[in-house]
């Protein structure tokens, strides 16, 4: 298990921290596990006291922006 997802990153700029909380909103706080294999044990066995998201990092996609966006 990673850990959650707003633990495993660090914001350069302090200005960009409420932008990021707007988009991301409670996505920040799901947790980071390093396959679906291993998200689907730890929800088989209950190993949370609440309901939680789990992101499986073998499943996450990169999306390229746009460089007429940028």
């Amino acid at each position: 298990m990673k850990g959650r997802l707003i633990k495993l990153f660090q914001i350069k700029e302090d200005r960009y921290a409420r932008a990021l909380e707007e988009v991301a909103q409670g996505r920040l706080y799901q947790i980071v596990v390093d396959t679906d294999s291993i998200a689907a044990v730890l929800l088989k066995h209950n190993c949370f006291p609440e309901r939680e998201t789990l992101i499986p990092n073998n499943k996450i996609q990169a999306v390229q922006v746009p460089q007429d966006i940028i």
